[in-house]
């Protein structure tokens, strides 16, 4: 990657005319995702940028995989897509000094004063150092920023021994990346156990078995008293008494939010940079966003979170009305072979009071999974090991979904919730299923960018901004591009399937709303006491209905018979429908709306009830064209799973029916 050098460009100046830019502070993932938004909702936005580093702008989530050699720096450019008809001027390697509020303008290192409309700071993070005597000393780095990477970069190859201070998400990315080269690497983290924010402790055990299968080891419950340099080599003394003797020293004990430049400013600083649900911070013309921002309480130190309220803030400054709610910190990582994943509520944050958790774990297959419910809601999740679902399941705890028993059964049987078919592919997603976390792209916000010509990975991607930061949703992107479902051809006999549903439906209804018909007031010109009163006619009407069932029990059987093919199946279910409005016409004949009582009843539920779901099948299968499809074989599948269930006490109620007739 090239080194920014600050060039002479027009800076966009305060004037009567001219509009005043929207100045973002940072160049980061974060503060390019905002311009992005920005250009998008209103591409005549005028923009300034500033970033602090010597470098073009980079994706800061790649930089332990550029450490560990998978990628190059040109992998992990993060340019900011514009046009000629954009007004966007950047400055790289040009810090921000100071914010005057009063004259509504940002200073620069160069002492130039750049007016603003709005300001947002989206100015990250810096790493935190513990106060640890000895930190200073050479050869100790930081791992935050590509500057760091390219010193660790050329510090790796002459590495023997690396000791990484911190086991949590940061630090086991590092020690990852360092044993590239067959160096030894340990890890020393001070809590019981390694990411202890986001593994429980048996997911944690398991990895730690795992780092220390891969060579790696690991100190836990392990403080350290100071650093001591000799030469070229270095001493960490423990607390416990005991020293460690290496010759790199990787600090990875969290980070701390960039507030300087609001505090020198006035502006309300916590932990971060204290911001509202638009994320506005005490001055209603300056925003935060990002890792240096402060919401109700939380900073978040992911970059997911960040994308979210970039989204927000440029909603919010281009006049729409929206509001932050917080975020699902959401992590994944690779380490060495093995996949972590956890999101929500996990490990120490879990409440026995409140929470109930499902675990499934294959020891063989190195799998460990547990999910987290608070009454049916998916709160939280942990896995290791490679899982398919993991995508689904982060977008199932960010929208706190609900799981039914079904899902829980099949986790418990199988360690997945959905099944192959309805889980494998994207375009099978509920619509408002979010595929990319990072920036909140949904399922349907893909297919309707497919479906205006973006048929290309490339394509699809400039256009929504998916798999534009992390890219571990990239398969699921290229799943659409790969695979665009086609458009289904109409459905034969589809209106008077759905005319013989209503009527179904309506007849259902009046069967078990409809008060008994009363014979001694019938009128006697057109008596239709017979059919009820007669022996005769009360039979012909039952074995009427007896070989109808029996009928319409065979035209079932149609799509399951594969040897059986005449006729197409479309009007062979629309004959099954027919029959089953027939046979309520019957009935209503047989019974004279009279529900009866014990087994008549029972019986006469059983066929209302097989009635009513009949036609509610049909239904469903006349308003599948404008269904989404997922949500539609779902439907489909569940009420033809109760209508079956609901047929299967028919034979046996029959039976006892007509027994019960010709006995008494």
């Amino acid at each position: 990657m090239q080194t920014a050098v600050l060039e002479e460009q027009e800076f966009i100046a305060d004037s009567g005319e001219a509009k005043l830019p929207v100045v973002i502070v940072g160049t980061g993932p974060v503060g390019i995702r905002i311009a992005q938004e920005l250009l998008r909702h209103a591409p005549d936005t005028p923009i300034v940028q500033y970033g602090a580093e010597p470098w073009l702008p980079y994706d800061r989530v790649k930089l332990s995989s550029l450490l560990a050699g998978d990628v190059t720096t040109l992998d992990i450019q993060n340019e900011l897509r514009t046009t000629a008809d954009h007004q966007v001027v950047q400055h790289h390697n040009c810090a921000i000094q100071s914010i005057d509020r009063a004259n509504a303008c940002v200073i620069d290192a160069n002492g130039h004063r750049q007016p603003y409309s709005k300001l947002v700071l989206a100015v990250g993070s810096s790493p935190h150092l513990p106060h640890i005597e000895g930190i200073e000393n050479p050869n100790i780095f930081a791992f935050r920023n590509l500057n760091d990477v390219q010193q660790l970069l050329a510090r790796r190859v002459r590495s023997r021994r690396t000791v990484v201070i911190g086991g949590g998400l940061l630090g086991l990315e590092a020690a990852r990346a360092m044993q590239k080269n067959n160096t030894e690497v340990v890890v020393v983290e001070h809590n019981a156990r390694l990411m202890q924010r986001q593994l429980d402790e048996q997911a944690a055990d398991l990895l730690r078995e795992h780092l220390l299968q891969m060579g790696i080891k690991i100190y836990l419950k392990t403080a350290i008293k100071n650093f001591e340099a000799n030469g070229s080599n270095h001493y960490i003394y423990l607390a416990n008494g005991k020293s460690i003797v290496c010759d790199t020293i990787i600090v990875a004990t969290g980070i701390k939010p960039n507030v300087q430049l609001a505090l020198d400013a006035g502006l309300h600083v916590g932990r971060g940079i204290k911001v509202n649900d638009a994320l506005q911070t005490s001055d209603p013309d300056i925003y935060a966003v990002g890792e240096c921002a402060e919401h109700n309480g939380l900073v978040y130190g992911l970059v997911a979170p960040g994308m979210e309220q970039a989204s927000v803030a440029a909603h919010h400054i281009v006049g729409k009305s929206v509001a932050y709610r917080g975020s699902v910190s959401a992590t994944r990582l690779k380490v060495v072979d093995k996949t972590v994943f956890s999101t929500g509520i996990v490990g120490d944050d879990v409440d026995v009071n409140f929470h109930r958790q499902l675990v499934f774990q294959n020891a063989s297959q190195g799998i460990y999974r547990c999910l987290t419910l608070r009454r049916y809601e998916l709160v939280g999740a942990v896995a290791l090991g490679t899982w398919s679902q993991v995508s689904r399941v982060q977008e199932m705890v960010t929208h706190r979904r609900k799981l039914y028993p079904w899902h829980i059964q099949r986790f418990k049987n199988t360690g997945e919730l959905w099944s192959e078919e309805t889980s494998s592919h994207v375009a099978n997603w509920p619509a408002k299923a979010v595929v990319c976390n990072c920036t909140g792209v949904t399922r349907g916000e893909l297919t309707g960018a497919l479906a205006q010509g973006n048929c290309t990975l490339d394509k699809l991607m400039q256009c929504t901004g998916a798999s534009t930061v992390c890219g571990s949703c990239r398969p699921l992107v290229a799943q659409l591009v790969d695979d665009t479902p086609a458009v289904a051809p109409p459905t034969k006999g589809i209106t008077a399937t759905a005319i013989l549903a209503i009527v179904g439906l309506l007849a259902t209804v009046l069967l078990l709303g409809l008060p008994a018909v009363d014979s001694a007031a019938t009128v006697q010109k057109f008596s239709l006491n017979f059919l009820w009163e007669d022996t005769f006619w009360k039979q012909v009407t039952g074995y009427t209905v007896l070989a109808l069932s029996v009928i319409g029990l065979i035209m079932s059987l149609r799509k399951r018979w594969a040897w059986f093919r005449l006729g197409e199946f479309n009007y062979w279910r629309l004959l099954h429908v027919a029959l089953g409005v027939t046979v309520l016409a019957v009935l209503l004949a047989h019974t004279g709306l009279q529900l009866g009582d014990n087994l008549n009843l029972a019986l006469m539920l059983t066929f209302l009830g097989i009635a009513l779901t009949g036609s509610l099948a049909g239904a469903v299968v006349a308003l599948e064209p404008r269904l989404d499809p997922l949500t539609a074989k779902r439907a489909r599948s569940f009420i033809n799973y109760v209508h079956l269930i609901v047929f299967w006490p028919l034979p046996v109620l029959l039976g006892f029916h007509i027994l019960s007739f010709y006995y008494f």
